[in-house]
């Protein structure tokens, strides 16, 4: 069970404000956080940003990025060689 009220970037948010940027109702929003029902793996994904720390979207920024670089790195090595 996600309980959402416990993560701290979502005390900058309103459930209403959630919920309209996850494209849910606040009654949904507030039934996660009071436990009555999980979110679907799909809007777990899209709660992710708003769950983590700022620091580990930082660092999840990077990580992505340097391994989007060098699987063009890679890809263009192999092009080479065909």
């Amino acid at each position: 069970m996600i309980k959402i009220k416990e993560y701290p970037q979502r005390k900058f948010l309103t459930q209403i404000e959630l919920s309209k940027l996850l494209g849910v109702g606040k009654t949904t929003v507030t039934r996660w956080e009071n436990g009555q029902f999980d979110p679907t793996m799909k809007m777990k994904k899209k709660l992710l940003p708003f769950l983590l720390s700022p620091w580990v979207n930082i660092i999840m920024y990077f990580v992505s990025y340097y391994v989007y670089t060098i699987h063009k790195i890679a890809l263009a090595v192999i092009f080479v060689f065909l």
